[in-house]
């Protein structure tokens, strides 16, 4: 298999070519090495051999791992690191590349083999890797992206060696992390509630609370009022109202609650009877939704408020 042209895909956060290319040799790079340190350090890796200028004999740097089970540590592996760094050329890096790579290993008292590559390991590379036998990890560009983007412990390496990947990805990553707090909420402490029934998309509820300065208006922009009633357990939760609610028999019930809602506050209500929330022996947090009015006693009104000014204060 041929030398493979890596075409670097418009959706990674992450620019290689940004980390520069000092010594021309072989693509090698003495920044794209400390890099690797950086990065292997913060993975939790312990450096044994820095990396150094002029002849390395087939290794960039050298590392160790402690493998730890249920009684403490159990096995330490050294582990041979090469750097290859040919993001600007596109190149994936190949078995023509990487020789005598068990000799390598043998020779620096290593017992493991790291790729630690700007592009991509090619087939024939990695197959010729399972054949040797050994042990060895390939950290291509992906997989380096993948241990950095998001990742708080990597932001320092992230930012010194691309700093304009890391500028471009903060200014992403701040343009939604409202939405992703948002949602998170929304699906946490408010699935289920009035708010996620009336408005169904959360991004859209998210998009009427930045232009809302209330509970009562947020509900306007779907023509619903909010009527607010003291007293209003007492008066409708006797038990023939519960009963008759609980046992289905609902077109009573609609019938009942509009009439008293009429009779005692002045309520008139000409929309569909849509439900009812209510906690049993409480006296208080009841709520009565109807297509265009949602009803609440004193309590209620309080949780909406406040659920309301959470949402806003997240955004």
């Amino acid at each position: 298999m041929g030398n493979l042209k890596y075409k670097r895909s418009i959706y990674m956060p992450i620019n290689f070519t940004e980390i520069p290319i000092d010594n021309k040799d072989g693509g090698l790079s003495d920044t794209f090495e400390l890099f690797a340190r950086d990065f292997l350090e913060i993975l939790g890796y312990t450096i044994v051999e820095d990396p150094g200028r002029g002849p390395d004999g087939g290794k960039d740097l050298i590392v160790s791992e402690t493998l730890n089970g249920l009684e403490g540590p159990y096995e330490e592996i050294k582990w041979l690191v090469s750097c290859k760094h040919y993001a600007n050329s596109g190149s994936s890096v190949s078995n023509n590349v990487e020789i005598d790579i068990t000799d390598r290993i043998k020779s620096f008292g290593c017992d493991g083999f790291i790729g630690f590559y700007s592009t991509i390991a090619s087939q024939a590379l990695l197959n010729k890797l399972n054949d040797l036998k050994i042990k060895f990890l390939v950290f291509d560009q992906k997989k380096i992206e993948g241990h950095i983007v998001g990742n708080e412990k990597m932001n320092l390496i992230f930012a010194r060696y691309f700093p304009q990947s890391f500028k471009s990805w903060k200014e992403l990553h701040n343009a939604y992390e409202p939405t992703i707090l948002f949602d998170y909420y929304i699906q946490k402490e408010l699935l289920g509630s009035i708010f996620t029934f009336i408005f169904k998309s959360s991004f859209y509820l998210m998009k009427l609370i930045q232009n809302s300065e209330s509970v009562e208006i947020l509900f306007q922009n779907e023509d619903i009022r909010i009527e607010k009633v003291e007293g209003l357990y007492s008066i409708l939760m006797d038990d023939y109202l519960i009963n008759n609610y609980k046992n289905r028999q609902d077109q009573l019930v609609k019938i009942n609650f509009k009439k008293i809602l009429y009779d005692n506050y002045n309520i008139e209500l000409d929309s569909e009877f849509i439900g009812i929330s209510y906690i049993l022996g409480n006296g208080s947090n009841l709520m009565l939704v109807f297509k265009q009015s949602i009803i609440v006693d004193e309590m209620r009104y309080i949780e909406l408020k406040r659920d309301f000014e959470k949402m806003k204060s997240i955004l």
